[in-house]
């Protein structure tokens, strides 16, 4: 993924801690869809590769949600940022993390996203 590119790409977790039902399961695709109707906590956090800038946003159906934004201003360090939101989601709703720009993950997990039903609207 370039760094510059203005592009979003899909952010693809290659981890799950928790899953709890079969929406889950897909973010290892780049996507998880809500298997409730109901109001949704999500949270992302990112951290920015080294030396460049990065953006990585929340997407619900293809339409943009809060994102974070990080730059380390040429000083060499890698800079993290968190943002969340509560939601409304239909049943069958897809979520989505999409970055502009190189983030860092490996073992540590510096780059996640959580969401949780906070109640059902069924």
């Amino acid at each position: 993924m370039s760094p510059t590119s203005d592009v979003f790409q899909y952010v693809v977790f290659d981890k799950v801690y928790t899953s709890i039902g079969v929406g889950a399961n897909e973010i290892m695709s780049g996507y998880f869809q809500c298997p409730v109707s109901g109001v949704y906590y999500f949270t992302i956090t990112a951290t920015q590769y080294y030396s460049y800038q990065l953006l990585v946003c929340l997407f619900k159906n293809g339409v943009q949600l809060p994102c974070v934004h990080a730059d380390n201003l040429g000083q060499g360090r890698f800079r993290s940022a968190s943002n969340s939101v509560i939601i409304d989601v239909q049943y069958g709703d897809t979520i989505s993390v999409q970055s502009k720009g190189e983030y860092y993950s490996d073992t540590h997990e510096y780059t996640t996203f959580a969401g949780y039903l906070l109640y059902s609207t069924e």
